[in-house]
């Protein structure tokens, strides 16, 4: 009589539990490659379109006579004039709730901005949606805490900064280096689009892009060490971090 070889029950699970083994270890780790890459191209995609429709406002001169701090009406007008008719947007929200996440983090753990609220990143802010799933909040203020604070040297009265939320406000973790990334427009005679830590070296850079810094200048980070591509954070001791 003829045998008939098949699988025993106990083998059958021994191996379903395997893959399980294997899929626990390895799915998490290509979950993170794809979201790093789409966070990357968002954040290239933003980033292009934000510096040509503020080349554009620039060179027409809007900007430059942009000197109201806090003015959400003056903020209106130059976004409704001078940027919708260069970009696609999905949704815009002037200071409504629900536009901006209430509890923005830094990396350190600490609450991202004082005047944080759902309804913008800072007095006077508006937040508008772009079709790509990110948010967008900008908001007006004064060059020296565009120095002190986002590492752009600035003289100016007023420049504009941008957080990037690249994976929707509605979203966490909603943290400064995971998935919102600061962009300054210096708004003196060039008018220079920068990311937040532009003008800081590589060592303040990488500290404040660590477990114990801010995140802040997280995207001048990305940009020196792996020219634009988003990668997962290894939150270590910053004062082990190496050089860049």
């Amino acid at each position: 009589m003829l045998k008939k070889l098949a699988f025993s029950l106990t083998e059958l699970i021994v191996t379903v539990a395997i893959i399980g083994v294997i899929a626990s270890m390895t799915i998490p780790t290509m979950m993170t490659k794809i979201n790093n890459a789409r966070n990357t191209a968002v954040i290239k995609e933003d980033y292009a379109i934000l510096q040509q429709v503020l080349r554009i406002a620039h060179h027409d001169g809007v900007i430059t006579n942009y000197t109201t701090p806090d003015d959400r009406i003056e903020t209106i007008k130059l976004f409704e004039n001078h940027f919708l008719p260069h970009m696609r947007v999905m949704r815009k929200c002037y200071g409504e709730e629900d536009c901006w996440s209430d509890k923005v983090l830094k990396l350190n753990g600490q609450i991202g901005d004082a005047y944080q609220d759902n309804k913008g990143c800072g007095l006077g802010s508006i937040t508008f949606h772009m079709f790509n799933g990110s948010s967008i909040c900008m908001d007006d203020l004064y060059g020296t805490t565009i120095t002190n604070e986002f590492g752009v040297e600035s003289s100016n009265y007023i420049d504009l900064a941008f957080y990037i939320d690249v994976n929707g406000s509605w979203r966490k973790p909603n943290t400064y280096g995971k998935d919102i990334f600061i962009v300054i427009f210096n708004n003196n005679e060039q008018g220079r689009m920068l990311p937040a830590g532009n003008d800081k070296t590589d060592e303040d850079v990488e500290k404040d892009c660590s477990a114990g810094g801010t995140g802040i200048y997280c995207l001048s980070y990305f940009m020196r060490k792996h020219g634009f591509r988003i990668k997962d954070l290894k939150l270590e001791d910053p004062l082990k971090q190496s050089s860049l």
